[in-house]
């Protein structure tokens, strides 16, 4: 099975697996170049977690496909990264059980947190609220990295986000001064996980 192989290969490169937690699952909504992945990394720091990144996932779900010889396409390659998730939470029994997932839960908010539910984890969600103007110098900032990024789906990502921020009720909202938030975060958080 395609999700088993994924699997295997991806809890070989975690961190932190043998550092017992309690199940949690920090999630964030927000746009690219928001700050998730600079957030998701203080915390991976702080508490020890298992960090979770769809950009990693998708790099073993590509090398596995072409082991197999297995065709890709982007469609595919999103299921394949949909499916792991749910596979993942399924299969994990780790010690480490402070899940921080980086990316954004924006648009499949529903079935992830159907499946948090199911395997019994908490979640604290955590909302980047970050100025369009912050996101457009982000973006251009990337752009010059890495060019597949594009300001094209800039209104699709708005889209998805207004939608989610109707929708999904935060637990910390982070506006433009990400150092002067992370604090305030560290302080929710250590009640949850310590």
């Amino acid at each position: 099975m395609i999700l088993k192989e994924i699997y295997q290969k991806h809890l070989s490169q975690l961190k932190h697996l043998d550092v017992p937690h309690k199940k949690l699952v920090i999630c964030f909504s927000g746009i690219p170049s928001s700050g998730k992945t600079t957030l998701a990394r203080k915390i991976e720091k702080r508490y020890r977690g298992v960090k979770i990144t769809n950009d990693e996932v998708r790099k073993i779900i590509r090398e596995v496909m072409e082991k197999r010889k297995i065709k890709r396409n982007e469609e595919r390659n999103q299921k394949n990264l949909h499916d792991y998730l749910a596979y993942f939470l399924r299969s994990y029994d780790e010690k480490n059980k402070l899940i921080i997932l980086d990316s954004g839960i924006d648009r499949i908010w529903k079935e992830e947190k159907k499946w948090f539910e199911e395997f019994g984890y908490s979640f604290f969600i955590i909302r980047m609220d970050i100025s369009l103007k912050e996101i457009h110098r982000r973006l251009q900032e990337r752009e010059m990295k890495m060019p597949e990024r594009n300001f094209e789906r800039l209104e699709q990502w708005k889209k998805e986000y207004a939608k989610a921020k109707r929708e999904i009720k935060a637990d910390f909202i982070v506006k433009d001064d990400l150092p002067e938030e992370v604090q305030k975060i560290f302080e929710k958080l250590d009640e949850m996980i310590r």
